[in-house]
């Protein structure tokens, strides 16, 4: 029997080339965090202003699509929401970031031209969401807190 010893290292003990390599390993295992709450925010959004959501896709690398139709494009927007409070769809940050435009001014504006403004709000700030939790900062701190074990190259033991 050959018995190997294999000596271990925090995050904070690699060398900048080897955490390099541990931040690549993370991204390469990383979903994104709150992702099933940013859909349901924007799912309870359309259903509340009755847009079709035909399509919508997301990842880590490329910025969110989204594929809908708004009913009654043309119609001038009447605001039937209760702005007065945080979250009012899900309770999640998503229902914000559809909201910003509303809490505007939407006077004169039709349907189609507020919802595109909604869902622009939502798409940026969801991106901007995932390009956060991509970030080395990001990272090194999750890292750090789930006191994860690497090799001296960086590779996850």
């Amino acid at each position: 029997m050959k018995v190997l010893t294999i000596n271990t290292y925090q995050f904070d003990e690699l060398s900048d080339n080897a955490k390099d390599e541990a931040r690549e390993w993370y991204r390469e295992g990383q979903e994104i965090v709150w992702g099933d709450e940013w859909i349901e925010s924007l799912n309870v959004f359309c259903k509340h202003f009755d847009v079709k959501l035909n399509n919508w896709s997301y990842s880590l690398y490329d910025c969110p699509t989204i594929d809908y139709t708004v009913s009654n494009p043309d119609e001038l927007f009447e605001n039937t929401v209760d702005l007065s409070g945080n979250c009012p769809f899900t309770g999640y940050c998503g229902d914000e970031s559809l909201l910003d435009p509303l809490r505007k001014d939407t006077e004169g504006k039709d349907r189609q031209t507020v919802i595109d403004e909604c869902i622009d709000s939502w798409v940026d700030d969801l991106y901007s969401d995932i390009k956060h939790q991509l970030s080395d900062e990001y990272i090194d701190e999750n890292i750090v807190i789930n006191e994860y074990d690497f090799d001296i190259n960086g590779n996850r033991i």
